[in-house]
């Protein structure tokens, strides 16, 4: 699990695009699934207290990072708690499996 604290207060709207408020999970939400990367939208976000939370699973720990990095500076968010699973999608080995399967130098 990451948690990442903020001592912020930056973006307090959707950006300008519709002009309504909304929620920080929904924000949140929005800012992953307006990613071009589509294993974003997987992720699921709550919201309690100033604590916004992510779940769901990716293949790399490079996505979980950067769902984190995407979420990190909505108002109202005082922290993010990853629950990220990192896994293999189904069917594939994992990367740390393929990895020894190339020659070393």
């Amino acid at each position: 699990m990451s948690v990442l604290l903020l001592e912020h207060s930056p973006k307090t709207h959707d950006g300008g695009r519709t002009g309504q408020r909304l929620g920080v999970p929904e924000l949140a939400q929005r800012r992953l699934n307006d990613r071009a990367l589509v294993a974003l939208r997987n992720v699921a976000c709550d919201f309690h207290d100033g604590v916004l939370t992510l779940r769901g699973c990716l293949p790399t720990y490079y996505l979980k990072q950067l769902a984190q990095a995407c979420v990190a500076d909505l108002t109202g968010v005082r922290r993010v708690v990853n629950d990220i699973e990192v896994a293999a999608p189904r069917g594939q080995r994992p990367w740390h499996e393929l990895a020894r399967t190339f020659p070393r130098p």
